[in-house]
């Protein structure tokens, strides 16, 4: 099975805190010691009527009996009848889902109508392309829409354990915000140490910098007044090695 996208076309992570839930075809513990009882009371007739005991055949169709009893419950319970809500619980919600993406990217694309109809280029990614396709193909059938590509970078938050984010409240509230939360960005000019600095903040948290290797491109980018944005792209939720926050920054390059 395809592991689950958003809206941006990022992976959906799963959470892998959560306890594996039991089968639908998984036996409780009275009904495992009634199927056991029930072989043996079988085991035990047949050797009662090896014996000359003819009421060993009474027992064998007693416990033949509870057997069945048992097995019709069980399958009522957890055969056709209980698959098919599930099915239609599952094709709810992606319905549900479909729904609430195509809402999203039509409030997507009126935002870049008034630029393409100004006949400007717009930034999307090749995934936001093909979401968007359709409705600029009913809207613009005649237009050559200009797309530039963005420039996406995934990296760390440079520093994170020795600002806010080393805080316990902080840290607990970042292991707990969804995938794709937003960060801002805003460059450090008093930073004695890199004329290029660019801090990461959540809300109005300083979680750290923007890693060395990018900063140039990032600051400039910021700089020379292109939209710049960022979102968590991953981070470890076993809350066992909390420094590990990935995050996303993307450079609209129009």
């Amino acid at each position: 099975m395809a592991q689950r996208r958003d809206y941006k076309g990022r992976f959906v992570k799963k959470n892998t805190n959560k306890r594996t839930p039991k089968t639908q075809n998984q036996l409780k513990w009275w009904q495992t010691a009634l199927v056991f009882l029930s072989i043996i009371g079988v085991i035990n007739g047949f050797i009662q009527m090896f014996n000359g005991k003819f009421y060993g055949l009474f027992v064998i169709l007693f416990w033949v009996i509870i057997f069945f009893i048992l097995a019709r419950k069980w399958g009522k319970k957890n055969g056709e009848i209980k698959e098919e809500p599930q099915a239609n619980q599952n094709t709810e919600a992606q319905i549900q889902r479909e729904k609430v993406f195509a809402d999203i990217r039509r409030r997507q694309f009126e935002r870049l109508k008034p630029i393409i109809e100004a006949n400007k280029p717009i930034s999307l990614t090749q995934y936001e392309e093909n979401n968007l396709r359709p409705f600029i193909d009913e809207n613009f059938p005649n237009l050559e829409v200009k797309i530039v590509r963005p420039l996406i970078i995934e990296t760390s938050i440079a520093g994170l354990q020795y600002h806010d984010a080393n805080k316990k409240a902080v840290k607990d509230m970042l292991n707990d915000i969804p995938i794709g939360e937003p960060l801002e960005l805003k460059r450090d000019f008093e930073n004695t140490h890199s004329k290029t600095a660019t801090r990461i903040y959540w809300e109005s948290y300083w979680l750290g910098f923007v890693p060395s290797e990018y900063s140039k491109v990032v600051s400039e980018a910021i700089d020379s007044g292109l939209t710049v944005s960022a979102s968590i792209n991953d981070y470890d939720d076993t809350k066992t090695s909390f420094f590990k926050v990935q995050i996303e920054i993307r450079i609209d390059r129009v």
